[in-house]
């Protein structure tokens, strides 16, 4: 049986509200763990955000404006403004 890390995505819709989308990613923690000193939990967070790295589209926006984001997260033409990984705070 493969160990798991559970990672969802909290993205906008078209009216503003969010929508959290679950997957199931397979844990490479192992990679991770005992790793220039990264713990287990550290190492659960690394393997979060190597999927989101890979697989969130992220460009940069010509004219923000003020105090508005300088980056557009986007997967599968949706905006991505968090994720969640393990059940652990949203990031």
């Amino acid at each position: 049986m493969e160990n798991i890390v559970t990672i969802t995505l909290l993205t906008l819709t078209l009216f503003g509200k969010i929508e959290m989308t679950t997957f199931e990613i397979p844990n490479t923690r192992e990679e991770y763990n005992g790793r220039d000193g990264i713990n287990w939990h550290d190492s659960n967070a690394l393997v979060c955000s190597s999927w989101y790295d890979i697989n969130v589209k992220v460009s940069v926006k010509k004219n923000p404006k003020p105090g508005e984001n300088h980056y557009k997260h986007r997967w599968n033409g949706k905006k991505v403004i968090g994720y969640i990984c393990g059940g652990h705070e949203p990031r």
